[in-house]
């Protein structure tokens, strides 16, 4: 049985601990309880038809079908309930984009995804003149939830181990594969390296892949919105909770001064919520969070073992598309980190594919 220790208890950390397991492997998880990754607060949306161009998202059936293989597995049975299947409406900007999806609609990459909405929804209250579409087969994973639910359901099975505790780099050696911290020593046949944007001080890395993405949301209370899609367009989504609650978000930062909450995101939110729903009073807030989230150039995860470093792996790079991402990389690394199966990952997510090493090259 191989021993495997992975840092960082988000989405990429749970996901892929979960696939070893599932592998017959032994996992030894940190989770540092003093930093509150993305995938905490993560809304847990997942599109297909995503930004401002809304255009169909690389490997839209491959992502998908790898969160459906989660949930179908024996480890994702139990965690369904955390999985909410709920349409996606974009009402079309302008003419435009309106004229641009009377072609997508006879695309056949698009038309598993999409169905027409020929006439405005609740146009007395929300503004969409012109109509738009729906995106089907899409949801939200409730996170935070699921992840706490899977550490325990993989606990139980006895073979995976959370230990609540930050890991320094100078504990590890990659040589003698091992870890000594405080008095203990924790021997391991991989590490995987799960660790978000914190893995911006990480001294292993020898590529510097990441670009950190700001994300602002907001939790506020509104009367009577419609909770039988989610609602994206001005550049927010409005996803509902039940019973009166919705999550607004997100900005996407990609300059800013500071890591946490500003007024201003909260404003740009808030203006884009009164875009949408331009009859309706100012929604309550009841909490406002904000959080760094690991991209890419070319917004695909990073993964892959070190090419200096046998037995150290790295999974990083969710982006936005955090649950689809972490679902469709994990088993691949997976199968790499207990088989040696380097060909299971897709090479798109590959951590040393060309664009990676090219344009964002560690010259420190």
């Amino acid at each position: 049985m191989k021993s495997v220790v992975v840092l960082g208890g988000g989405l990429s950390g749970g996901f892929l601990a979960a696939a070893l397991v599932e592998r017959g492997c032994r996992v030894v998880l940190f989770d540092d309880p003093a930093t509150e990754g993305a995938s905490r607060g993560a809304a847990g949306l997942y599109n297909v038809v995503t930004g401002r161009r809304m255009a169909l998202t690389w490997g839209a059936p491959l992502l998908v079908a790898a969160l459906d293989a989660f949930f179908a597995s024996a480890i994702g049975r139990p965690l369904a309930r955390f999985r909410q299947l709920l349409p996606i409406y974009r009402p079309y900007p302008d003419a435009a984009m309106q004229t641009l999806w009377a072609r997508r609609f006879l695309d056949p990459e698009y038309q598993p995804w999409i169905a027409a909405v020929d006439r405005p929804i609740a146009p007395d209250r929300y503004h969409n003149p012109l109509g738009g579409f729906l995106v089907q087969g899409v949801g939200r994973v409730q996170v935070a939830a699921l992840l706490e639910a899977l550490f325990a359901l993989l606990q139980a099975g006895g073979q995976f181990e959370r230990i609540p505790l930050r890991i320094d780099y100078t504990t590890i050696d990659p040589e003698s594969r091992r870890i000594d911290k405080g008095g203990a020593c924790w021997p391991f046949d991989a590490l995987a390296f799960c660790e978000g944007m914190a893995a911006a001080a990480n001294p292993f890395w020898d590529i510097r892949p990441l670009v950190p993405l700001k994300g602002q949301v907001l939790r506020i209370a509104a009367p009577n919105l419609r909770e039988s899609e989610v609602w994206v367009g001005e550049g927010v989504f409005i996803l509902p909770e039940g019973e009166g609650i919705y999550t607004l978000g997100s900005t996407y930062e990609t300059r800013f001064t500071s890591t946490g909450p500003t007024p201003e995101g909260r404003q740009l939110l808030l203006d884009a919520f009164q875009r949408l729903l331009p009859h309706d009073p100012p929604p309550q807030v009841l909490w406002h969070w904000a959080n760094l989230r690991p991209a890419t150039v070319d917004h695909l995860p990073v993964a892959g073992e070190h090419r200096h470093h046998a037995g150290l792996f790295f999974l990083n790079g969710l982006g936005s598309k955090g649950v689809l991402h972490a679902a469709a990389v994990a088993p691949g690394l997976a199968d790499w980190i207990a088989w040696g199966r380097s060909e299971a990952l897709h090479p798109a997510f590959h951590f040393y594919r060309p664009v990676m090493v090219k344009l964002k090259a560690n010259t420190g």
